[in-house]
């Protein structure tokens, strides 16, 4: 027979983990997506400065037909890597998962309803381990459906099956 866990050594060591791991990953996706989308912005606010500023005089408007195209396709690159690796969707969801956990561990703890019961802990295993099969089961139909979508754009002919994508280790 497996030894049982008290609710303390699920709390520390199955929901303080998960909380943990979804604090990191929502912090490593916000820091990376804060610096693209501002780059577009100052990027794309220094366009038309640039070309007011500049104008057509001679000497310039090399340069400045450089700058201004050089400046267009840097905020398409960042626009398309920040789209790509869904630096903002990951970190709301992150976070919002993050809450959620750490929600339902102090509704646990001060014994506010749902857990108000005799025996709450069944309860917060169940709603604790539901929650982490829902976002992970959520986040392997979007990595397949991104997978399909990345095969269905490089070749439409191949005939080997995609390898199914990972879940995110915790």
């Amino acid at each position: 027979m497996l030894p049982t866990l008290s609710p303390q050594d699920y709390i520390t060591q199955r929901i303080d983990h998960q909380i943990e791991w979804y604090d990191k990953k929502s912090s490593f996706n916000q820091w990376r997506y804060k610096p693209l989308k501002s780059f577009e912005i100052v990027a794309a606010a220094a366009i038309p400065l640039i070309t007011a500023y500049v104008g057509g005089s001679e000497p310039w408007s090399e340069i400045t037909k450089f700058s201004v195209g050089f400046l267009g396709a840097a905020i398409v690159a960042s626009s398309g890597i920040a789209g790509l690796c869904r630096y903002r969707e990951l970190w709301v969801e992150y976070r919002g998962m993050a809450d959620v956990l750490r929600q339902q561990k102090f509704l646990f703890l001060t014994r506010t309803a749902p857990y108000d019961g005799d025996d709450p802990f069944p309860l917060l295993v169940q709603t604790v381990e539901n929650l982490l099969s829902k976002e992970n089961a959520n986040w392997m139909t979007g990595a397949k459906a991104r997978n399909n979508q990345d095969g269905e754009a490089t070749t439409a002919s191949s005939s080997s099956s995609p390898v199914a994508p990972q879940a995110p280790a915790r």
